[in-house]
């Protein structure tokens, strides 16, 4: 990571409110994805910048920094990224360009500023959630929030992606229970099992399953960062890299949400097959119920 000289500090470091809105500014005309790092030197009072563009790819830009070890002498590190700004409270707005720039350092201090190009910046005080504070925390060491959703949950995403998937690839085959529920991933053998059975099975898994359990058994899987991450720092696998709440993020965020789902599969299955649909679905959350098929 290419490192920008600094001239010494004379007074207290800046804040990392003041260094994101820098990083952010010089951003604003050339709105790639890019990670930057901050190193603060105390015995020569100097600070340092390191930036790094993000190679176009697939995937979220954050992506490269998932399983990421920043060296020790990082203080802090950040991600500006470019996307599309929606206005909830303006729903016939169209959405506009705008750049973010998350910033956060080891002792849990956080910047965040988003705008959009030409338009002022607004400075987000609350501590960030998501992804990539996630990601983030993790490349630094720290902790992040507890897991939100039981692993039950993922269990159900998948199912409902297999299905998904399924009905893209075979769309003139009508759909019995049967054939949604040999995709449960937790079907198992024997007769097939009734909704109610697939639901209790789920809540049973979210039960004994915890994500640490999980996250111990990815012992041997590569992150992205063993490829294609940044130079400097090291990489870790999976089960030493992540924390709970980590890990049960990141797996849920490589699957369409339920609310996606759910509305177009009931839309294509027959009543009864769409009703024993979301009799099984018992951990995701979401304005639909049994009667929905009705």
């Amino acid at each position: 990571m290419a490192a920008s000289p600094s001239p010494p500090l004379s007074t207290d470091p800046p804040s990392l409110e003041r260094i994101a809105s820098v990083i952010h500014a010089a951003t604003e005309d050339d709105p790639v994805a890019r990670i930057a790092s901050i190193r603060l030197d105390a015995s020569t009072e100097t600070l340092d910048l390191g930036f790094w563009d993000v190679p176009p790819g697939p995937g979220h830009p954050i992506e490269p920094l998932v399983g990421f070890v920043a060296p020790a002498e990082w203080h802090a590190v950040g991600l500006t990224s470019s996307g599309r700004l929606h206005h909830l409270d303006r729903p016939g707005q169209e959405a506009e360009r705008a750049l973010s720039t998350v910033l956060l350092g080891r002792d849990g201090g956080a910047a965040s500023i988003i705008g959009s190009p030409g338009r002022r910046t607004r400075t987000l005080h609350e501590p960030p959630v998501g992804l990539i504070p996630d990601v983030l925390n993790r490349v630094l060491g720290r902790p992040t929030p507890p897991p939100d959703a039981p692993t039950g949950q993922f269990v159900e995403l998948t199912w409902l992606d297999r299905v998904a998937t399924g009905l893209l690839q075979q769309r003139s085959r009508v759909r019995s229970w049967r054939w949604l529920a040999d995709r449960h991933p937790l079907r198992g053998g024997g007769p097939v099992p009734a909704p109610e059975d697939l639901a209790a099975r789920t809540a049973a898994y979210s039960e004994e399953r915890t994500w640490a359990g999980l996250r111990s058994l990815a012992v041997a899987q590569e992150l992205p960062a063993a490829r294609r991450g940044p130079p400097g720092g090291s990489s870790a696998p999976a089960c030493t890299w992540f924390d709970d709440g980590s890990l049960s993020r990141w797996l849920l965020s490589r699957l369409p949400p339920a609310e996606a789902l759910v509305p177009d599969l009931v839309s294509v299955l027959p009543h009864h097959v769409g009703a024993d649909l979301l009799t099984a679905l018992g951990e995701v959350d979401g304005p639909w119920s049994a009667s929905s098929t009705a």
